[in-house]
């Protein structure tokens, strides 16, 4: 096991025209003599902290004290080690760092940071970041407190009473593009060609499949099943911890490997591409001069058609992924196959991200519950009828007719499918132009159902 026996002071080297720090090292008995090198003192100072950091010389942190943000440094490094963060997770914890190194707190020593500090360092960030930014500088800083008190660098844990801050910025909702705006963009990709729109395919494939942008950026031609009629969703783009785009073997999440079946509006463009990409690099099927494409290049692209097509400047990327969920639920797909086409790991994401939509078809879902009542004869309506302002509609597939009458009531807002409404009054015309006759007959036939429900 490596020791640090002995700190030297750091020094200006006029040999070398370098700031420098020496130091012992001893390992299996034998010693030797170390140095750091920098163009400043205070490069060679943090160099040689971190050092005794690493080793934790308990005298050198005793006298020279250690900074909070070498604490948050090495967390990163020992949970990457221990293969606990992937590299992009490593890689987008480097904003997280950066942000608390430029803060207060980021280079005041440890032990010395009170919860005041952190409090008034939270409060600060309300107006700067959205709960989802603030939410992961918390947990950062939370770790960070956590690992200073299992090494004992502090007695006390001033986080603990540290209260998490709410963001004044206002939480984005994701749209999904209308039916109109949909067919708008795709009817244009469709009839682009590739020499004008070179990432057409790319957009296509996600508003098409709602695949994951670096999910498309890493398909592969073998990806492509035509025989089988799938895609096969098996590697996820992303970046490694120094910021450099690779392809990772698996996706996002273990629900995310997945087979999608290939749209008949995708099959034109995945032939055509697959065509393109015989010769690329490692099978991709898209890259651009030979390297792998940015996401956001694609997003640069995707802006600049909706920007030509007049469409809404919030478009993105996911916005495309999205769109694809939203049709789905809104075709009646059941949101458990949806979670499973979308690679969502828990039915919950699928259920909180589509809840709008998901609302649009409560009443109608409701209704089909009132009809199974009534045709199983199930008696659920009540005794006795309120004499207030009704709402009867007729719901006939594409339009709705709404019956008023400030003298009689059965349900607010109750629908009557366009079978009932011929049913008790011969047609839809009866309904709407004879509220007389339409009164009586409602009457009557709920007098009937009331009858029936005395009997049993």
């Amino acid at each position: 096991m490596k020791k640090i026996n002995g700190i030297g002071s750091v020094f200006y080297n006029s040999n070398k025209k370098l700031w420098t720090a020496q130091y012992i090292e001893t390992e299996n008995g034998v010693s030797k003599k170390k140095c750091i090198y920098g163009k400043t003192k205070e490069i060679v100072s943090q160099k040689l902290n971190k050092i005794m950091y690493n080793y934790h010389n308990d005298n050198y942190i005793r006298k020279n004290g250690i900074k909070f943000i070498q604490v948050l440094k090495q967390n990163r490094e020992d949970k990457f080690a221990a293969n606990l963060i992937s590299e992009s997770h490593y890689s987008r914890l480097e904003f997280v760092i950066r942000e608390i190194e430029s803060s207060p707190i980021g280079n005041i020593d440890i032990d010395k940071i009170t919860t005041r500090d952190l409090q008034d360092y939270f409060n600060s960030l309300i107006n700067r970041y959205t709960d989802s930014t603030i939410k992961k500088v918390w947990e950062c800083v939370k770790q960070g407190f956590e690992v200073a008190m299992s090494e004992k660098y502090i007695l006390e844990n001033p986080f603990t009473k540290v209260l998490k801050p709410k963001s004044r910025k206002e939480t984005k909702v994701l749209e999904a593009l209308s039916t109109k705006d949909e067919q708008i963009l795709s009817s244009y990709l469709l009839k682009s060609n590739l020499t004008d729109e070179k990432y057409k395919n790319v957009i296509l494939i996600q508003l098409y499949s709602g695949m994951r942008i670096g999910e498309v950026l890493a398909l592969t031609i073998d990806n492509i099943d035509f025989e089988k009629n799938k895609i096969k969703v098996r590697n996820t783009l992303t970046v490694d911890k120094n910021g450099d785009l690779i392809i990772k073997q698996g996706t996002k999440t273990y629900s995310g490997k997945r087979d999608i079946p290939i749209s008949p509006f995708l099959y034109t463009s995945l032939k055509e591409q697959v065509e393109i990409a015989q010769n690329n690099k490692d099978n991709l099927l898209f890259t651009y001069e030979g390297r792998l494409i940015k996401a956001s290049s694609v997003n640069t692209v995707l802006k600049r058609i909706c920007k030509q097509l007049e469409l809404p400047s919030t478009i993105s990327n996911h916005t495309l992924r999205h769109t694809f969920g939203t049709r789905c639920i809104e075709s009646g797909m059941q949101p458990k196959v949806v979670q499973t086409l979308m690679g969502h790991k828990d039915i919950s994401v699928t259920l909180n991200t589509y809840t709008s939509v998901l609302n649009q078809f409560k009443e109608d879902e409701f209704n089909k519950l009132a009809q199974y009542y009534l045709n199983k004869n199930i008696n659920t309506l009540p005794d006795t009828i309120e004499l207030n302002k009704s709402n009867y509609t007729l719901c006939d597939g594409s339009e709705e007719y709404r019956y008023d009458n400030n003298n009689f009531n059965i349900y607010d807002a109750y629908k009557f499918s366009k079978e009932q409404i011929i049913s008790l009054f011969g047609s839809k015309e009866n309904y709407l132009n004879e509220q007389v006759k339409a009164e009586e007959t409602i009457k009557k036939y709920l007098n009937k159902i009331n009858k029936n429900k005395n009997s049993h």
